[in-house]
């Protein structure tokens, strides 16, 4: 088989799990071909449902990586796709270790009634999980949830419990409970309770959003397939075939076999190298920091009222901001319905749209700012402290109260994903297991040991730079 276009998933077989209630199978799966996994099947109506609902389809309309395809041009795949690679992931780790007994314990069993026995019900959250866990993703991806301080998780959580046409197709093929239960997996803070008895959701969290997840091991391989580059290379199949649950004074935990640190050490390895050469790569933050500077400059002309040449086309941006404001500071968790309306009505293609419109604003600075991002005028950095000398050159072209908008002071990293590696380093060290013994991944690789101990790693976030317009080239 071939690693990315196989004629044939192999993981796939013809025996279909049985009939559930009101689950029912398709007659024929609904398959999606992908550069990575081959043929992605599913098999059950509800999440054909789910796929073709607005929010789903919405996220083709994301791209995975926001900015980096400016630098690495084949960088177009979308947030919809990833999310179909997650849902395999989880879908190959139930076919595969369908015969390890504890994993057989918490996610199937003979009982065909699905609402008799949560244990089936399990397998159902895992899946909709992975294929849900990014509904509520911002345009240009981390980008947005910086600029105007959202988190995806929490919002794709509150769309699960009150967007019309998912709760809908969840009502309908689950119990009433389903939906809670799902939110809470994709983020534990929407509820102040779950009031479920499953105690087995922990552990599908962890499978989707831990420090070693199936959310990570599918952007990793992916955003190397498309960036090109070969950092990003996991030995996803081991790793999954590796995962194992076990009850330690009665909680679950996940632990992965002693023959699967070789893979964990590669896969962290090749994490650290996509975060350095890619998400963190310099032309990329150059020309994030531009997209960031655009909307500063927008939201601050909303604030005085500023009269927009293409008012009409800034209505859902600006509704979306109004919403924002008017939310209740003691319930940070809730978001109104019209919130998440305007939220959802902003996507890469509205932004994008709205950026060529705002190139012939009359406003002379979103003019320049959309200028450079529309036609690849990536911002220079220094990593000098030369903010003064900057602003001196620039008060010769432009007003004092506008320079702030041509210089983007970096104290803390734009790139897409934020990362600690000391951090994560040491947090994966403590968090993964490994064997029945449940040795921590510090003891069982001297090699992640020894990074945790070394002085060389260094993050973006602890260099200072400061980006500016690439017209004072002389700096």
């Amino acid at each position: 088989m071939e690693k990315h276009l196989s004629q044939k998933n192999y993981y796939f077989n013809n025996e279909k799990f049985n009939n559930e209630n009101k689950l029912k199978e398709l007659e024929k799966p609904v398959v999606f071909r992908d550069l990575i996994y081959g043929y992605i099947y599913f098999e059950y109506e509800f999440l054909e449902k789910l796929i073709n609902t607005k929010c789903m389809q919405r996220l083709r309309r994301i791209r995975q990586l926001s900015c980096v395809n400016i630098v690495f041009h084949g960088a177009e795949h979308s947030r919809f796709t990833h999310s179909l690679g997650v849902y395999e992931l989880a879908r190959r780790f139930l076919e595969i270790n369908s015969q390890v007994p504890e994993v057989q314990r918490i996610f199937a069993s003979k009982v065909s009634d699905v609402y008799k026995n949560p244990k089936r019900r399990n397998k159902f959250l895992l899946l909709t999980a992975a294929l849900l866990h990014d509904i509520g993703h911002g345009a240009y991806s981390h980008i947005f949830e910086d600029i105007f301080e959202t988190e995806h998780a929490l919002i794709s959580a509150q769309i699960i419990l009150n967007n019309k046409e998912i709760s809908n197709i969840l009502d309908e093929f689950h119990d009433k409970d389903f939906k809670k239960d799902l939110a809470y997996i994709l983020n534990p803070t929407i509820l102040e309770s779950t009031n479920s008895s499953n105690k087995d959701l922990q552990i599908i969290r962890q499978l989707i959003s831990s420090k070693l997840d199936f959310d990570r091991l599918d952007y990793l391989v992916r955003d190397a397939f498309y960036t090109g580059v070969i950092y990003g290379y996991i030995d996803t199949d081991k790793l999954i075939r590796s995962i194992n649950i076990t009850t330690v004074n009665d909680e679950q935990k996940i632990y992965f076999s002693s023959s699967s640190v070789t893979a964990i050490e590669n896969y962290f390895i090749n994490y650290y190298h996509m975060y350095k050469q890619v998400y963190g790569h310099l032309k990329v933050l150059g020309y994030t920091v531009i997209l960031k500077q655009i909307f500063h400059r927008i939201k601050d002309l909303l604030q005085e009222n500023h009269q927009f040449k293409f008012a009409n086309i800034l209505q859902p941006l600006k509704y979306f901001l109004q919403e924002k404001e008017k939310l209740d500071k003691n319930t940070p968790n809730y978001f109104s319905e019209k919130y998440i309306k305007f939220y959802l009505a902003i996507d890469d293609f509205y932004l994008n749209g709205l950026i060529v419109h705002l190139q012939n604003e009359n406003d002379i600075v979103l003019r320049c700012l959309c200028y450079d991002f529309l036609n690849r005028r990536i911002w220079l950095y220094s990593e000098k402290n030369i903010k003064e000398k900057l602003e001196k050159e620039m008060l010769k072209d432009i007003k004092k109260e506008l320079v702030k908008y041509f210089i983007f002071e970096n104290k803390s990293s734009p790139t897409i994903y934020k990362q600690d590696f000391k951090k994560y380093a040491t947090e994966i060290c403590k968090e993964v297991l490994i064997d029945t013994k449940l040795q921590k991944l510090s003891e069982a690789s001297p090699l992640l040991k020894s990074i945790i101990k070394s002085k060389k790693i260094v993050n973006n976030k602890h260099h200072y730079k400061i980006f500016f317009s690439s017209q004072y080239k002389k700096f």
